[in-house]
Order: structure tokens, then C-alpha cells, then sequence
């Protein structure tokens, strides 16, 4: 999902519908090279990996046609150009909860794992997991697939380098 997204973040608007062919090709060949992921447990873990990819990817397709039309019109992507739709549901949303908040506040001083967002937090399981997932649609987290810790992404300590501007009257 972090090749995905780092993918999106980079993408030229023209390349992002072969992006998007390309990527369900090469998850159709991994569930080929390794049937084993058609049986469980594999399959509940592969199912969630497909339809955060396919969020991922209905984003990848919105963003992308909201850069060419702006590429075509020759202009640079403003803040007044970006759809008010995707500004709420991927900036605001997202951190209007003051437990996503306090968690990417956190975040911004380092990773931490499942169970010290819980500690932080007082959330477990699903409900946790709701709040983690919603970071991570957003782009503001990560997932690290090395050590399991959730980092903040660029995007994520950038809009938290901006809010500690707002607040400190720079």
C-alpha cells in the first residue's frame, strides 16, 4: 500500500490510468504465483489488502482527473482549483476527530506501534482500527511493513507543520 501511495503522490495524470491497469495485472499475477492466498487465513488478509487498494485507486483515478483538467486548463493546482469534496474528506475529515488528532499529533514525533496508539488513545480493536484506517485513506499515515509501526507521511507532517504555524501566529 506505501508503493501505491508514494506511486500516487508522484504520478503524471497521463500515466495514472496505465498505473491502474498495471497494478490489478500484477495483484492478478501474485494471486497466480502464490494460490495460497485464495484459502485462509491468507484470503481475509489479501481481501483487506484489495479493497484498500481499490479506495486507493478510485482516489488515485479522482486526483488524477482533477490534476488534467487543471494541466489542461495551464494551470497550478491551488487550493482554490482542488474539488471542495477532496479537501474535506481527505484533509479536514480526517483530523476533525480529536482522537485521530491527538494520534497524528503524536505521530509527528515519531512511530509508534498498534498497542501505543491504544495506550494513547484508550481505544482498542475496531474502534482504534476505524480512526487508523481513516489516517491512512487520507494519506496523513503509514503503515510501516518492516517494523508494523505507523509513521506519518510527508503529506501528514506537512499539514501538521502548518496547523503548529497557525497556532504559534508565524
Amino acid at each position: 500500500m506505501c508503493r501505491l501511495k508514494e506511486s500516487a503522490e508522484r504520478m503524471d495524470p497521463d500515466e495514472a490510468d496505465d498505473f491502474l491497469k498495471n497494478q490489478i495485472q500484477i495483484d492478478d499475477e501474485l494471486m497466480n504465483k502464490y494460490p495460497e492466498l485464495r484459502q485462509k487465513p491468507c484470503i481475509s488478509c489479501f481481501q483487506v489488502y484489495t479493497t484498500e487498494r481499490d479506495q486507493l485507486m478510485k482516489a488515485i483515478g479522482e486526483l488524477s482527473l482533477t490534476r488534467s483538467g487543471l494541466k489542461r486548463q495551464g494551470q497550478i493546482s491551488y487550493m482554490k482549483d482542488l474539488p471542495d469534496e477532496m479537501v474535506l474528506s481527505r484533509i479536514i475529515e480526517p483530523l476533525s476527530h480529536p482522537v485521530r488528532f491527538s494520534m497524528i499529533k503524536a505521530l509527528s514525533r515519531g512511530g509508534m506501534s498498534y498497542k501505543e496508539l491504544s495506550t494513547l488513545t484508550g481505544y482498542k480493536g475496531g474502534h482504534l482500527l476505524f480512526h487508523v484506517t481513516r489516517l491512512i485513506e487520507a494519506e496523513l499515515v503509514a503503515k510501516d511493513a518492516t517494523s508494523g509501526q505507523y509513521l506519518i507521511t510527508e503529506k501528514g507532517f506537512g499539514l501538521m507543520e502548518m496547523i503548529k504555524k497557525m497556532y504559534s501566529g508565524l
